[in-house]
Formats: C-alpha cells, sequence, structure tokens
C-alpha cells in the first residue's frame, strides 16, 4: 500500500507544473497587499478570482485525466480535495476561536461561534451573505470572513466532479460547449444581479462562471495548436496589475468586471508553460514557495490582521503592517510544513496516515470546533469574563432591540390602516424616511417634547439601495432583462419601493420629508431627489451619514476609561469624506443639508458615553439613551428651525 501512494507521489512531482504555484504566489500577494492596504494594491480581491480559475483548471484536469484513463472514483477525489483544505482549515478555527476568547467582547465572541460552525461545514459564505457586506466596516470584528472563499470552492468541489463525470460521459471532449455555455449563462446572470446587494459577492452561482472559465481553458491548452510567445505573458501579467491598482472596494463584484482577471489568468495559464525570455521570472523561486504556502498564508494573514487591529486604537502603519506580513509568512511556512504536507500525502515517511486515521483526525478537529463554537454561543461569548457593571450595560442594549422592534411593528400595522398624520393641523407633518439610521432619527425626535410641540412626525423604511448611479453593467444588465430575457417581473420588483402606496400617501401629506440612511458613493441623490419631488411637495432634508465607530460596547468592555477620546481615534474617517461628497450633492440640487457628525464629535472627542450611559449599541446606531441625549442636541444645533425655515 506505502509502495503504491510513493508510486503516486512520483507520479504527481512528474505532473508537476511550477508555474501553476507561481500564480497562485501572485494571487495571494494581491490578496494580502490589498487586506494590508499595500503598495495601493486597492483592487488586489481580484487574487480570489485567479485562484477559482486555476482550481477550475486543475480540478477539471484531475477529473478528466482519471475519467480517460478509467480510473475516477468520487471518493477518492473528495479524500484528496479534503486532506487539501480541511485540516488547515480546522486548526485555523481552532485557534482562531482561542484566541478570540482572550481579545473579543462577549458579542463578537458569540459570533464568531457562530461563524467558526459555518466555516468548518463550508457555508461560511452563506453566513456572512445575510450579514454585513465583504467591504463593510464590520469586517474589523470577523477574523473568519475569509472563509467564504473557502465554502465557494468546498461547494464547487461537490458539484463539479458530477458535472464532468455526467456530461463527459454523454458528449466526450465537447462537453467543452458545455462548459462554455455554462461560462455564458452564469456571466450573464452575475451581471443582471450581482449589483442588487453585496451580499451577491458571497454568491457561489455568480461565481460558477469563473471556475469555469479554468475548466474551459484546460481544453484549450490541451487542444490548441497554436504557438504562444511572451508577448502574451505580459499581456496577462498587465492586465492582472492594471486591474489590481484601479479596481476597488466600490466597483460590483463579481458582474462583468470580474472576467477581466479571470481572461487574463486564462492566458497566463495556457502560454506561462512555453516562456523563453520570461521563464526566469515565471519560475522564480521565491514567487513558487510563496505558491506553495500560499493556503497557509491565506488562511492565517486575515485573522491576525483582525485581531492586531481589534486591539489598537491607531491606524495600522506601515512598519506594523510589513512586521505583521513577516509574521503571517513565519506562521504559514509552520502551518504548511505540519500540518498540510502531513494530512495532503496519503502517506510518507515521517507521517503514515491512512484513509480511515484521516478520517478519525477530521470528525476530532470538527467535534472540537463546534464543541468551543456551542460553548461560545449558547454562554453568550462567556460574560463571566468581565464585570457585572459592564454585562449589565450590555444587556440594556440588548433589552431595546425589543422594544424597538415593537414600536416598528406598531407603526407598520398603524400605516396599513391609514392612521397617520392626524394630530393637531397646526403641527407641521413631517416624514422620515430610510433604514435604521432614519429611526434612530425618529426615535430622538419623538422623545423630545420640544419637537412633538411643533411637528407630527411619522416614519416609513424604505431601501434606497434601490437609488442607485447606473453604470456600465446595470445599463448591460438592464438591457438584457428587458429586451432578450423580456423580464419585466425583475423591474417590478424594484419599483415596488418607489410605487408603495403608503409611502406615497405619506409623502403627499408631507411638509417635510427628511431623508437618513447608510449612504454610499454610488447613492443616486438626483433620482431620489426626483421622486420626492414628483410625489410630494414638500420640503426636502438630506441627513448625512452617520459617524462609524469601532464596536462603542466592545471599546466599552476593554476600556472604559477615556471612552470618548478612544471612540475619535478609532473612527472611520472615509465618512467624513463621504459626507463632504453628500453635502455638495445637496448644495447642487437645492435641497437641505444636516451633518449628524456633529452632534457626537468634536476636534479631540465623540461623545458616545454620557453618565455611565452607552450612547450607541453598535458601530452606527444610537442607543435609546443616545437617541434622548442626541435629540436634545439635534434641538440645540438648530435642527427644528432647519424643519421650520
Amino acid at each position: 500500500m506505502i509502495i503504491a501512494d510513493n508510486l503516486k507521489e512520483k507520479i504527481i512531482l512528474q505532473n508537476y507544473k511550477p508555474e501553476i504555484d507561481s500564480l497562485r504566489g501572485i494571487a495571494v500577494s494581491l490578496i494580502i497587499f490589498f487586506h494590508f492596504e499595500l503598495f495601493n494594491i486597492s483592487g488586489g480581491i481580484i487574487g480570489v478570482d485567479v485562484f477559482f480559475v486555476i482550481s477550475g483548471y486543475l480540478i477539471t484536469h484531475v477529473l478528466i485525466s482519471d475519467l480517460q484513463k478509467k480510473k475516477f472514483r468520487f471518493s477518492e477525489f473528495y479524500f484528496r480535495r479534503a486532506r487539501r483544505i480541511l485540516p488547515a482549515l480546522y486548526v485555523l478555527i481552532i485557534i482562531t476561536l482561542i484566541s478570540g476568547y482572550f481579545f473579543f467582547s462577549p458579542i463578537h465572541l458569540s459570533r464568531l461561534g457562530q461563524s467558526s460552525v459555518s466555516s468548518a461545514w463550508g457555508t461560511s459564505n452563506f453566513f456572512f451573505w445575510y450579514e454585513y457586506g465583504y467591504f463593510e466596516f464590520q469586517k474589523l470584528y470577523k477574523p473568519l470572513l475569509h472563509t467564504w472563499s473557502l465554502s465557494v470552492l468546498l461547494q464547487f468541489y461537490i458539484i463539479w466532479p458530477i458535472f464532468i463525470f455526467v456530461f463527459y460521459k454523454i458528449f466526450k471532449e465537447n462537453i467543452k460547449i458545455i462548459i462554455l455555455l455554462v461560462i455564458l449563462f452564469c456571466l450573464i446572470f452575475s451581471m443582471i444581479y450581482s449589483e442588487r446587494t453585496t451580499g451577491f459577492f458571497y454568491f457561489p452561482g455568480f461565481r460558477l462562471y469563473e471556475f469555469a472559465i479554468g475548466s474551459f481553458t484546460y481544453f484549450i491548452k490541451k487542444n490548441t495548436k497554436l504557438k504562444f510567445n511572451d508577448a502574451y505573458f505580459i499581456v496577462g501579467i498587465l492586465i492582472l496589475i492594471l486591474a489590481s491598482i484601479f479596481f476597488d472596494k466600490n466597483d460590483i463584484f463579481p458582474g462583468y468586471k470580474a472576467l477581466i482577471p479571470c481572461l487574463s489568468t486564462s492566458l497566463l495559464l495556457v502560454v506561462s508553460g512555453n516562456l523563453n525570455y520570461f521563464k526566469d521570472l515565471i519560475l522564480n523561486k521565491l514567487l513558487i514557495y510563496i505558491g506553495k504556502i500560499s493556503y497557509s498564508l491565506y488562511l492565517i494573514h486575515w485573522p491576525l490582521l483582525i485581531f492586531y487591529n481589534y486591539l489598537i486604537f491607531h491606524p495600522i502603519s506601515f512598519y506594523e503592517k510589513i512586521i505583521l506580513l513577516i509574521i503571517s509568512t513565519l506562521l504559514s511556512i509552520f502551518l504548511y510544513n505540519f500540518v498540510e504536507l502531513p494530512f495532503k500525502k496519503k502517506a510518507n515517511e515521517k507521517f503514515l496516515l491512512s484513509d480511515g486515521k484521516f478520517t478519525i483526525y477530521l470528525i476530532s478537529f470538527m467535534s472540537v470546533i463546534i464543541l468551543i463554537s456551542f460553548l461560545f454561543v449558547f454562554n453568550k461569548g462567556l460574560e463571566n469574563r468581565i464585570s457585572d457593571e459592564k454585562i449589565s450595560t450590555i444587556h440594556k442594549l440588548n433589552d431595546e432591540i425589543k422594544v424597538r422592534e415593537n414600536m416598528e411593528e406598531s407603526i407598520v400595522n398603524r400605516h396599513n390602516n391609514d392612521n397617520y398624520f392626524e394630530k393637531d393641523k397646526s403641527l407641521i407633518k413631517t416624514l422620515i424616511l430610510g433604514n435604521s439610521h432614519a429611526f434612530d432619527l425618529y426615535f430622538a425626535l419623538i422623545n423630545n417634547e420640544k419637537f412633538l410641540s411643533s411637528l407630527d412626525i411619522e416614519f416609513k423604511a424604505v431601501d434606497f439601495e434601490y437609488f442607485k448611479k447606473k453604470n456600465f453593467n446595470a445599463t448591460i444588465a438592464e438591457y438584457i432583462k428587458k429586451n432578450i430575457f423580456k423580464n419585466y417581473q425583475i423591474e417590478l420588483a424594484f419599483n415596488n419601493v418607489k410605487k408603495n402606496p403608503v409611502t406615497l400617501k405619506l409623502l403627499s401629506s408631507a411638509d417635510v420629508i427628511i431623508l437618513n440612511s447608510r449612504w454610499g458613493y454610488k447613492t443616486d441623490f438626483q433620482s431620489i431627489v426626483n421622486y420626492i419631488k414628483n410625489n410630494s411637495s414638500g420640503k426636502i432634508i438630506i441627513i448625512s451619514r452617520i459617524p462609524l465607530f469601532k464596536d462603542i460596547p466592545y471599546l466599552h468592555v476593554q476600556y472604559d476609561n477615556n471612552l470618548n477620546y478612544i471612540a475619535n481615534a478609532t473612527r472611520d474617517k472615509e465618512v467624513d469624506l463621504l459626507n463632504q461628497k453628500i453635502k455638495k450633492d445637496t448644495e447642487i440640487l437645492n435641497v437641505e443639508y444636516f451633518d449628524r457628525t456633529k452632534l457626537a464629535c468634536e476636534p479631540s472627542k465623540c461623545i458616545v458615553k454620557d453618565n455611565n450611559n452607552l450612547l450607541y449599541s453598535d458601530t452606527d446606531h444610537w442607543s435609546n439613551e443616545g437617541a434622548i441625549f442626541y435629540g436634545k442636541r439635534l434641538y440645540d444645533y438648530g435642527f427644528l428651525d432647519l424643519i421650520k425655515k
């Protein structure tokens, strides 16, 4: 048995393609530079797309080779993939859980427990889908966020062998036509839907075309008679570099833009084995070694960055990033040599591991992960680690959630019964539209008698995400929907926001309309204002984005003293830049603007705690006490006068 396995090892070594590891090295480097914000690699997330293409290429190569030799077995294929991915992943999850116990606040530790189980089961992409987007500030509390791509990969590894097995049996070499159709259909649907919400970033169906491009590349390289020179290699590398520099977190992914790094990777896979002048570049020993440890490096760098960022107040300096990068590399080498290699090889002289033993180890790892995770989740993040006073503060914030949910339900029922704006007719009918940020504002106003004596205030939840500036991707998607699929139901779903009868009734009745949301750079204020003006003669006031902090309850748990100064030091300054843009937009549109930042933040501090009361319930939402506190400040800063003006 050992002799047979060693023979397989020799065959594998003979078929080893070092240029593949070089491409892996490039991909993981782009991802790490992006996460560490180094060298202006604002679009380094395309490294994930490069990995998907490489995986599709290699897996199809393995599947077709085994099918042609008539020795393909599903069980052996899945065992090989499990050996490659799961042991290092499970070790990383366990280490992350243990680290989280020492560093995380109860609520973040509880969430870490939940994400750990989903990561271990290969479903973390769906878990994170239901939370914030990949590029949101909340990513700073998710040390396992990067496992979403591994989950997508595992899901591909389950589906793709079945797909290849069935269609290869039917179509043989013509299977590449089927794969091409998969690419086209998945690409089209990705372009149509990717812009809807950041959650689609995680959806495997919209990533399938990337994997399929790699698969199609295998057939191109296998069957092509063309001779490629080094110029094609330069083109492929330049496209990757330019995409990593000029793409950024505001781009819609996957969509059509992901096609750019995918096609360049496909080109590099085809030509990299036939280079002349640039052969030494792609076969660089350092780059190849980075490729070899790329999986461990990918696993380790993100949790290390998150835990470090979680503990400091200042932005991470260049030198700190370099040190973290060195530590990540050293830990990756250790993980590669002592976890990846022993488990990946079915048998070697130092570590004999049969399939049966491997299964036992895997079950043991999984059991430990589930046990620790459930301990964190069901014990509310092990709250006994912190003082009773601070636990009481956190529980108070949690109790407020139910109060607000009941209030929101009451508002919906009232509006559905056409019960609104029925107070004193002399009061100014004031409608607040938006998301949870708008509800915070509503809660502040109705709990302040100085506003209630002048205003009849109503709130209506509206998702302004539907009002986005149309880019090239959106224009193409709209054309496809209307002219190819003839699917107007999709458009109707979007129009439900704009044509909601309750919203229209409220707008037509309101004297003043206040708009507040988690605005983004792509928010189309022109469309929003036009929509309001088409349905109301009321005055329009647009409220800025609220300041975005590190989680205030966490800061309270860890660093109670000087909390207001620490909050200011750790807040996201990019929100200030966005608010400057929003203010300019309101000036152009000739509507009123009010900056919520000044309610909390002064040059040296941001008031997030007052008289032992936390004024924020998380990173960017007011607590009930905060709504009352900032409601008083709203009046002091002339918000009522702005409404009356």
